[in-house]
């Protein structure tokens, strides 16, 4: 590959290649814990950056509560639900 093609894959965020891209709308597959509290299963936030050497994403979720939460992709999956930032 050569050019600008060959760019784009040298520096592909683990995102784009397993299918969530920043700004997702994002449903958690499993209870995790933020600043201490419970955010259970099931809980939807959007996808505002990568960790990509970790395989992970900041998640912002606006229920039970404002925050923000590193979480591994693959306890994600994608939703089309805007509703929870209307």
């Amino acid at each position: 590959m050569t050019g600008i093609l060959s760019f784009q894959m040298r520096n592909a965020k683990p995102a784009a290649q397993k299918g969530l891209r920043d700004l997702d709308y994002v449903e958690t597959l499993e209870d995790t814990l933020a600043e201490g509290k419970p955010i259970p299963q099931g809980s939807r936030g959007t996808i505002v950056d990568w960790v990509e050497a970790a395989h992970m994403c900041e998640v912002e979720f606006v229920e039970p509560f404002p925050c923000v939460v590193t979480m591994e992709k693959s306890k994600l999956k994608r939703t089309d639900d805007a509703s929870l930032h209307s």
